[in-house]
């Protein structure tokens, strides 16, 4: 759903894969059985470089939990989930 005016109507859009960390947090118990082996890992929300502003949710990878700040540039990253044959998209600092 859109934020700003609520609409549900969405469409496949190309966009950089680069982008700022906005927020995240550490997990220390995963929710789904499937991420028990990652503990700990670290999930952020990232602030796409486009307009209008896009925030993207996804792991963080790579990338010592220590050293994460908001405003930190990340690059997108593609990893297999889970041995399934899917790819996700993962968050790593670009620098």
């Amino acid at each position: 759903m859109c934020a700003v005016c609520g609409s549900l109507e969405a469409a496949w859009v190309e966009v950089p894969g680069e982008g700022m960390l906005y927020s995240w947090t550490v997990v220390h118990r995963a929710a789904d059985p499937r991420f028990a082996e990652r503990v700990p890992y670290v999930v952020g929300v990232v602030e796409l470089s486009v307009e209008p502003t896009i925030r993207f949710l996804g792991g963080i990878v790579d990338t010592d939990p220590d050293g994460l700040r908001a405003g930190l540039p990340v690059v997108a990253t593609f990893i297999e989930s889970n041995g399934d044959g899917g790819v996700l998209p993962y968050w790593r600092a670009s620098g």
